[in-house]
C-alpha cells in the first residue's frame, strides 16, 4: 500500500482492546457486565476458540525472536555503580533506577552508563534506549508513527508461514509483528483494562462504528494440566476510508498459562472480512535484584490480512503498536503509584464490561 493511504489499518483496533475508566465504578446507564460461566476446556472449540490458529510455542523460522530476546535481557545479570551511587545488577534495576529520573536528567544518566558499562551498552544498548525512554509516549504519542522514546522496541515481522501447517496454507501475506513494552500494572490490571470496553473512543490512533462484549462471551475453567484459563469474545465493526467500506470482526482472547509457567493470551478471528488473524501476548515479570516487581514486559506478536484490502507494513505495524499502546496508557492509568506489582501474581480475575 502506497505510503499515502497507509493510515487504513491504523484505524483498525485488531488485538485486543482497551479501557480506561475504573472498573470498579458502578455501571452507567447503557452500561452492562458480562457475567463468567464456566466451561469444560474441551468445550472451548464449541463456544467459538479457533485453537487451530494459535502461535507456534516455540520459533523455528530463522530472524529476530523478540520474545526469546526480552527473556534473555531479563536474565542477564551484572554489577555497574551508576552515576548516583547505585549498584545496578540486572534490567529490572535500571528500570527502576531510570523511573527515578525525568528528562535531561534520565538522558545525563544513561549516557553516562556507557562509559562505566561499555559491553552491556554495546551488546544491549539500543534496545535499553527503546524501552527506558517514554516521554514521547508520556506526551503527544501518536501510534501511526514509530518514536525512539515512545517506550516501545520493535522487531521485524516474524514470518510464520515457514513454520508449517496451517500458517503456510493460509491467503494472504502470513506474518505476524513484534512489539515489546513495559507496562507498570500488575496482570489482573491489565486484563480489567484490557476487558473494559466501554470507553473505546478514547483510544488513540483507532476508530470503530462500535465495539463491546459479547453476551455470554466469558468463560473461565481449567484446562487439562490444572491450570486456570479465561476466554473473552467481542465485537467490533467500523468504516475504511475511501472505497473500502465497511468491516465487522469477532475476536477472542484466551488467557492462559503456558507450558513454561509464563502468563499468555491468545487472540484470533475466523471472521468474513479478515483472510486471517492470531495473535498473542506474553507477559514477563519484571523485578529488581532486591526482588521488587517493577513492571511486566509485555511482548506481543500479531499478524492479519484484511480481505480486500491493501496493506503495507506501516499500516499493519501501526495496528499493533496502537493496540498495545492503548492497553499501556489504560492500565498504568489504573495503577496508583506505589502499588507492589508483586501482588496478584496469580492467574489475575477481572471483569468484562461493555456499553449499549
Amino acid at each position: 500500500m502506497a505510503h499515502g493511504t497507509a493510515p487504513l489499518l491504523a484505524l483498525l483496533a485488531l488485538s485486543t482492546p482497551t479501557l480506561g475508566q475504573d472498573a470498579a465504578a458502578d455501571l452507567g446507564p447503557g452500561d452492562f457486565e458480562v457475567r463468567a460461566r464456566q466451561i469444560d476446556a474441551a468445550d472451548l472449540g464449541s463456544a467459538g476458540f479457533d485453537l487451530r490458529l494459535r502461535l507456534p510455542e516455540a520459533r523455528r523460522a530463522a530472524g529476530r525472536d523478540l520474545l526469546a530476546e526480552m527473556e534473555r535481557l531479563i536474565a542477564l545479570r551484572f554489577r555497574v555503580e551508576d552515576s548516583r551511587g547505585r549498584t545496578l545488577r540486572c534490567f529490572g534495576d535500571l528500570v527502576s533506577a531510570a523511573s527515578e529520573l525525568e528528562g535531561a536528567e534520565r538522558d545525563a544518566w544513561f549516557a553516562d552508563l556507557h562509559g562505566r558499562a561499555p559491553k552491556l551498552l554495546a551488546d544491549w544498548g539500543a534496545g535499553l534506549s527503546e524501552l527506558l525512554f517514554d516521554d514521547q509516549f508520556r506526551g503527544d504519542w501518536d501510534p501511526r508513527s514509530g518514536h525512539g522514546r515512545d517506550s516501545m522496541l520493535e522487531a521485524a515481522a516474524w514470518p510464520l508461514a515457514a513454520e508449517g501447517p496451517p500458517w503456510n496454507q493460509l491467503e494472504g501475506e502470513v506474518q505476524a509483528w513484534q512489539v515489546a513494552t513495559l507496562i507498570r500494572a500488575d496482570p489482573a490490571t491489565i486484563k480489567a483494562a484490557e476487558n473494559d470496553y466501554r470507553h473505546y473512543r478514547e483510544d488513540r490512533g483507532v476508530r470503530y462504528d462500535a465495539l463491546r462484549p459479547v453476551e455470554a462471551g466469558y468463560v473461565r475453567g481449567v484446562d487439562a494440566t490444572g491450570q486456570p484459563f479465561a476466554g473473552v469474545s467481542h465485537d467490533f465493526r467500523g468504516k475504511l476510508p475511501l472505497w473500502y467500506g465497511r468491516y465487522s470482526c469477532r475476536l477472542r482472547s484466551l488467557t492462559r498459562i503456558d507450558a513454561q509457567g509464563r502468563l499468555v493470551c491468545d487472540f484470533e478471528s475466523t471472521s468474513d472480512d479478515f483472510l486471517w488473524l492470531a495473535g498473542r501476548d506474553v507477559f514477563l515479570p519484571l523485578d529488581t535484584s532486591s526482588g521488587e516487581r517493577v513492571a511486566w514486559l509485555v511482548v506481543r506478536r500479531h499478524g492479519f490480512d484484511l480481505a480486500g484490502v491493501p496493506e503495507d507494513a506501516l499500516a499493519r505495524l501501526t495496528v499493533v503498536r496502537s493496540n498495545l499502546g492503548n492497553l499501556k496508557q489504560r492500565a498504568e492509568a489504573r495503577c496508583p503509584a506505589g502499588l507492589p506489582l508483586n501482588a496478584g501474581a496469580s492467574f489475575p480475575d477481572f471483569r468484562v464490561l461493555g456499553s449499549r
